[in-house]
């Protein structure tokens, strides 16, 4: 599980939804203008950017529900009176017992076999 319940991965995921949400949302589709307004720009830029803007703004969606959830799960834990340290996890079973959905672990899958 390493640190995914400590104050540093918290810290980790609002530094990173802080930066991204805006460079996706208002600097990406303002650059939208430099490319349309050159006379120079080739017809492919032309018309893979918009595409580009809309698969931006869906990650942004993605990152504002992915941020909400963040929230409540620190509620969660607030209102519970479990406290985060910086290089230490909450307990496994404390996060099952909040109902907080751990994130699966890919190594640890089921594999088939073939």
């Amino acid at each position: 599980m390493g640190l995914r319940y400590s104050k540093l991965s918290y810290l980790n995921d609002y530094v990173f939804f802080t930066t991204y949400i805006p460079a996706r949302s208002v600097w990406i589709p303002a650059a939208a203008y430099w490319a349309y307004a050159c006379g120079s720009t080739h017809p492919l830029v032309l018309v893979s950017y918009p595409l580009h803007i809309i698969r931006g703004l869906t990650f942004v969606y993605e990152m504002w529900c992915l941020s909400i959830t963040r929230y409540r799960e620190l509620q969660k834990m607030n209102a519970s009176n479990i406290k985060l340290y910086w290089f230490t996890a909450v307990d496994k079973k404390k996060i099952d017992e909040l109902g907080i959905e751990r994130p699966r672990d890919p190594s640890r899958a089921k594999r088939s076999k073939a």
